[in-house]
């Protein structure tokens, strides 16, 4: 149990869902005439269509089901959905954000038209079970997960837009787990290993044992078990957000300063094959080795990356900051609003820096140039984040003097001191009250005749007060940062225009580690399918933002904005989940009762979109179309209920709540 698409979340009520056979062997659709009814009011109603069927509409306009049908030839799957069926629907959910586990997916199977989507008579709810998705994960793993995904990336991005990519930014980041799982190596298993047989060509990060083990935690989860996740992100000419072009599973607790170095090792080469113009790698602090650096000159990709502050080099350089011997020049990033000043930043060209090899003299260091950075448009935010610190400092060293006990004066003044010294954002004063209190060697009230063992000395009335000039000097700190850049003719303010891409990552990150998405340990089962599930969760993110770009796209040409419930101005620049938000406002609909889409032209962004999008996806939205799968659709849903009931009526009555009774009942 857990949080995020990879965590297990263990749900007791979940029984009836975990538990969806085969539909080969399903019971027969019933017959009452309530239980439509009941299945409309009680548990779905009007089925919504909204930013879900975007996306599906999305995948087969870029032929994406014929796609992985191609990569993963279905070979033991007896729910009748090809391996691209299963992969597409499992997408849809993921990048909508259902806010229901995994383990629902015949749940969530029923409140989507999904004969419509698949354009099969043949399909219902109960197809799109976990086992069936399972067998899909295990076949996306051993194909390759990393060769997988960039197959599919290349399709869905586009060839053509590939060729004009000249940076690439990655980064990483864990996902933690509750359960007993390992390890999977897929040198040791037999199907595999069969796989790379088969192809000339098995790539190297995929025959990768990966372990998910304890370790640090970037989630502040150290002890639940974690794997490592690497993505590396492109951003377009005509695009607003970027695009995760390559992902990488590796094992948990690993460092980016060797993982970066095998990524650049490793996965570069593989990049370079379908982006061929990519001329700059960009990464963070753990970028900053020789062997990042040097792989990447190997592949005529030039290095940039932030050089971390305990480098001698880079405290030589905040020295002459402080000293006033640069030479800053000042940028303007962003002109000044009706709501916001302009956005400048300073840089300086501080000299040139060497990555060595210390182990292997005989390789010759890769040179770059170093840039210093004054990001004064960060001054709100890093005056909060060095205010925070201060404060926890503040309550730190308050708990440290309270809990003085000393035997003598010396060894009171001695303690205090040594607070004083490891104090940075504080100041004690020297004004402070030495009292004694008596030790007994018994717990309790002591005796009238109770003789104390020992005197401890402790203080009291102390004052501890921040010190405003150590902060202001903490928040220029903070506000400088030395970049690196391996070509030495690229202009500085580009080099900062690259890095500062590196939020596209860590945006990529909170879109991924959604808490609404949840895959219980029953459902994933083993380290093998976490390692595919990271892949559809990279893939669900690539479709994710190709929507949201064409739909900025169509706000910018249609001079329309987006109203968002967080802030009292709409905007034409909105996030994923103000997209999701507005769709389900629209009012998209296919009612049972009359048979037919119906729509909320009161929000017409999203009206506006549908018409003018792709035609596989305005046919998601189209009345004529579902209606060719109106009796598929009911027939569906009824075997759905069927199988509901036939659980429901299998369980123990112990495990049923009084809400679901009633339903069985009703059901009944």
């Amino acid at each position: 149990s857990g949080r995020h698409g990879l965590c297990c979340l263990i749900m007791a009520a979940d029984r009836t869902g975990r538990n969806f056979s085969d539909t080969n062997n399903g019971s027969s659709p019933m017959s009452k005439p309530h239980e439509l009814e009941f299945f409309q009011k009680t548990v779905f109603g009007p089925v919504p269509l909204g930013i879900d069927a975007v996306i599906m509409g999305l995948l087969k306009s870029r032929d994406f089901i014929s796609i992985v049908d191609d990569l993963l030839p279905k070979v033991s799957n007896n729910s009748g959905l090809s391996s691209g069926e299963l992969c597409a629907l499992t997408m849809t959910k993921l990048a909508s954000t259902e806010p229901c586990a995994l383990s629902k997916l015949p749940q969530y199977a029923a409140t989507v038209p999904m004969a419509s989507w698949l354009e099969r008579q043949d399909v219902d709810p109960t197809m799109f079970n976990r086992y069936a998705v399972g067998d899909m994960l295990d076949r996306v793993a051993e194909f390759g997960p990393s060769r997988f995904y960039s197959s599919c990336a290349v399709k869905l991005i586009g060839e053509t837009e590939l060729q004009n990519i000249r940076v690439a930014n990655i980064d990483s980041t864990s996902y933690h787990f509750h359960g007993n799982y390992k390890a999977w190596d897929p040198k040791l298993d037999p199907a595999t290993v069969r796989k790379m047989e088969e192809y000339a060509e098995y790539w190297a990060e995929d025959q990768v044992k990966v372990e998910i083990k304890h370790g640090y935690s970037r989630d502040n989860r150290p002890q639940d078990r974690q794997i490592n996740h690497i993505l590396a992100m492109i951003r377009s000419s005509n695009s607003s957000v970027a695009l995760p072009v390559f992902q990488q599973v590796i094992s948990g607790n690993i460092n980016d300063l060797s993982s970066f170095a095998g990524f650049a090792e490793d996965s570069l080469p593989k990049i370079k094959n379908y982006v061929p113009n990519l001329c700059y790698m960009v990464g963070d602090c753990a970028a900053a080795t020789f062997n990042t650096a040097y792989f990447c000159k190997q592949m005529n990709v030039d290095l940039i990356t932030r050089l971390p502050d305990s480098l001698a080099a880079v405290k030589r350089v905040f020295a002459k900051a402080d000293e006033g011997n640069v030479t800053w020049h000042t940028f303007e990033l962003k002109a000044a609003t009706e709501h916001k000043p302009a956005e400048t930043i300073m840089l300086a060209d501080v000299g040139s820096y060497a990555f060595a090899n210390r182990k292997d003299k005989s390789m010759l260091p890769v040179e770059g140039k170093m840039f210093l950075v004054h990001a004064e448009s960060m001054r709100e935010l890093k005056t909060a984040t060095v205010m925070r610190r201060a404060n926890k400092e503040k309550e730190h060293i308050q708990t440290k003097l309270s809990a003085i006990a000393a035997a003598c004066e010396k060894d009171v003044h001695k303690d205090v001191a040594a607070i004083k010294k490891s104090a940075k954002f504080c100041s004690i004063g020297d004004a402070y009250t030495i009292q004694s209190r008596a030790k007994y060697g018994k717990r309790g009230r002591p005796g009238h005749s109770a003789v104390p063992e020992e005197i401890e000395l402790y203080v009291e009335d102390y004052e501890v007060e921040l010190n405003t000039k150590a902060i202001e000097q903490a928040i220029e700190h903070e506000l400088k940062y030395v970049l690196w850049c391996g070509d030495l003719n690229l202009d500085p303010q580009q080099v900062y225009l690259y890095y500062h891409q590196q939020a596209d990552v860590e945006n990529g990150w909170r879109s991924l580690k959604d808490p609404l998405c949840f895959a219980d340990s029953f459902y994933l089962k083993s380290a093998k399918r976490i390692v595919a599930l990271c892949t559809l969760l990279s893939l669900a993110l690539l479709v994710q933002r190709i929507v949201l770009n064409a739909f900025r796209a169509y706000l910018k040409s249609s001079g329309q904005a987006v109203p968002r419930a967080s802030h009292n101005r709409p905007t034409q620049s909105p996030a994923w989940s103000t997209l999701v938000d507005g769709f389900t406002l629209t009012g998209f609909s296919f009612n049972f009762e009359n048979h037919r889409v119906e729509v909320d032209l009161s929000d017409s962004f999203a009206v506006g979109f549908i018409l003018q999008a792709d035609p596989e996806i305005k046919k998601m939205f189209d009345a004529s179309h579902i209606n060719l799968y109106i009796e598929s659709i009911q027939r569906g849903y009824h075997k759905f209920l069927a199988k509901q009931a036939e659980l429901a009526s299998n369980i123990s009555v112990l495990w049923k709540s009084p809400i679901h009774n009633a339903e069985v009942r009703e059901l009944k």
